[in-house]
């Protein structure tokens, strides 16, 4: 018992000496706070793989608080594990990119571990790497704890006089150090009641992420002093969402001269805009500062109000209104190589073909033929029924010009050569008025000699067996072939790019020819004759119309005229036309 009493306190220094090495080594490990935090990465993305969200956020909100005691390439690794469970665990793009920007404001070198990495996230990282620069890292890292800085909210810089020497403060304005990101952004000041009397206006000149063109932003009276707002639209907060703004205050007296100040276009306020920010209040007797939510994509002008327009001056990095970009003279011009067309501004003619049916009235045609003469006379009458007829192929013609923009005049023309090539069959007799000698000589030279008839009748009796009483088709001078003229105005109720859908509709004069089956059989080879009724005279002309052109001046167009004839016979007819416009 005595040699194992003696033997432990032999062996008790050696104990002693092993936990003393052992406790140092277990409390380093207990206080190095960059092994914590990498542990609890490493535990939250094994969570993050198992669809744990839950354990993952848990295990990244307890690594967050050791960002007072890291360094910044571990903290960076924080901010991009916390943008991968962003965007790969609960869909939210926009917490993704700050925070993904956040981690390469602290390490321009820090990267998405390929095993977690997916093509959204991807796309995310690029985009927070586009957005990195000098004023917006001094905007978001202003609001969280950044190692070796001192802690501090406010990345405004503070007034430390005058813009000039000579130049005073227009009153009392308090900077606000932050505003939360995409909301609008009130700025307020309190006139010096020695100062109002020399102050005409006062402006705030503004500017986004660091930009060097500051935009003009008047204030006006609001209570006991003057206020001015950035706003979603005149002041473009929605379209950019800048993470940083940056103004000034200049004051004038009525002729224009700077008579007071707030900072200056080299040493400006800037305010951060940053999603943990609480909300600024309003200005006197106005609504509270709104949320700048992102554009509806059904809403065009969403977001467009305030970019500067063609031959206005621009900056690059803010852009024009649509259709047109920041020339290299920093100037908005058009953008040809982008801009869809548009179709012809003023002047248009369009030029088609198609087809056409038309439906009619009843017509009776009475042909009174004598002999030489005079003495015998007949009467043919040819019964046109109503009903559906063909209309031929025609042409038709536009010229147009745009009185207001969508609305147009225009001028068109309707003719068919193909129906002015027929004509209704006629026998020799009808052909030449029973005229002996024509009969003889002009159309029917197998006349039988000798031979006077007084009738129709005896004429083809005498000429049965001849070709003479085949029908013999007189051709009509296309001088003379049917034409309908229209005086009429266009609407265009959509203008899409190159698309254009509009309603026409106007008055006008002439004739539709139709090819319909008749009822007399004028040649005697027993078939019953078509006839080629021109009912007309005025008519009415209503229709839709879709044009798209590729080219401002080149196009495609597509019509269904509607046309309502009248006075010398009437019929509806419908024609379909498909050609080219052309612009001017």
């Amino acid at each position: 018992m005595v040699q194992l009493v003696s033997r432990a306190f032999k062996t008790l220094p050696v104990l002693l000496i092993l936990l003393g090495l052992l406790i140092p080594v277990s409390v380093g490990a207990q206080s190095d706070p960059k092994r914590e935090v990498l542990s609890l990465v490493k535990e939250s993305m094994d969570a993050y793989s198992n669809l744990d969200l839950e354990g993952a956020t848990a295990a990244l909100e307890e690594a967050l608080g050791f960002a007072p005691d890291l360094d910044r390439q571990t903290l960076s690794r924080l901010y991009v594990s916390y943008g991968v469970l962003w965007i790969g665990g609960f869909g939210d793009n926009d917490k993704a990119q700050h925070d993904f920007t956040v981690a390469l404001c602290l390490d321009p070198t820090v990267m998405v571990d390929p095993f977690l990495s997916s093509p959204d996230i991807d796309v995310i990282y690029q985009a927070a790497q586009s957005q990195v620069n000098d004023s917006k890292c001094q905007a978001l890292l202003s609001s969280i704890v950044v190692p070796g800085e001192t802690p501090g909210p406010s990345p405004v810089a503070t007034y430390t006089g005058p813009i000039e020497p000579d130049v005073p403060p227009c009153g009392n304005h308090v900077p606000p150090g932050q505003q939360k990101q995409k909301y609008e952004l009130p700025l307020y000041l309190e006139i010096d009641p020695t100062m109002a009397g020399s102050i005409a206006y006062v402006v705030v000149k503004y500017v986004f992420d660091g930009g060097k063109q500051f935009k003009d932003l008047p204030m006006t009276n609001m209570g006991p002093g003057m206020g001015a707002q950035v706003t979603c639209d005149e002041g473009q907060i929605r379209v950019y969402d800048p993470s940083s703004i940056s103004y000034y205050i200049e004051g004038y007296n009525a002729g224009g001269n700077l008579v007071c100040g707030h900072a200056s276009n080299t040493g400006p306020y800037m305010v951060g805009m940053v999603p943990e920010a609480n909300f600024l209040p309003s200005l006197p007797g106005q609504n509270p500062p709104k949320e700048c939510t992102p554009c509806p994509p059904w809403d065009p002008t969403c977001g467009t109000f305030g970019k500067p327009v063609e031959g206005q001056s621009c900056d690059p990095s803010t852009g024009c209104a649509t259709g047109l970009i920041c020339g290299d003279a920093g100037v908005c011009e058009p953008a040809d190589g982008n801009k869809e067309p548009s179709g012809p501004s003023k002047f248009y003619v369009n030029l088609g073909g198609g087809t056409g049916f038309g439906i009619m009235s009843q017509k009776m045609e009475f042909n009174r033929i004598s002999n030489e003469d005079g003495v015998n006379s007949i009467v043919r009458v040819n019964a046109t029924p109503s009903g559906a007829a063909w209309a031929g192929i025609p042409g038709r013609l536009a010229v147009g010009y745009y009185l207001v923009p969508k609305l147009a005049l225009e001028v068109t023309a309707r003719f068919d050569f193909m129906m002015a090539t027929f004509t209704e069959p006629q026998s020799c007799w009808d052909a030449t008025d029973g005229d002996e000698d024509r009969l003889a000589t002009a159309l029917c030279s197998d006349y039988p000699a000798g031979v006077a008839p007084d009738t129709e009748d005896e004429w083809k009796k005498s000429v049965a067996l001849t070709d003479s009483g085949k029908a013999v088709e007189e051709k009509e001078s296309l001088l003379f072939f049917q034409w309908l003229a229209n005086l009429r105005v266009r609407y265009n109720f959509v203008e899409s790019g190159g698309l254009r859908i509009s309603l026409f509709g106007g008055l006008g004069y002439g004739h539709i020819k139709y090819r319909v089956k008749g009822t007399e059989d004028n040649n005697g080879d027993g078939d019953k004759d078509p006839y080629f009724p021109t009912p007309g005279f005025l008519n009415v002309e209503l229709g839709p119309g879709l044009a798209y052109y590729f080219h401002d001046n080149v196009g495609i167009v597509v019509e269904i005229p509607i046309d309502v004839l009248f006075l010398d016979g009437w019929a509806i007819n419908f024609d379909i036309i498909a050609g080219f416009s052309f612009g001017f």
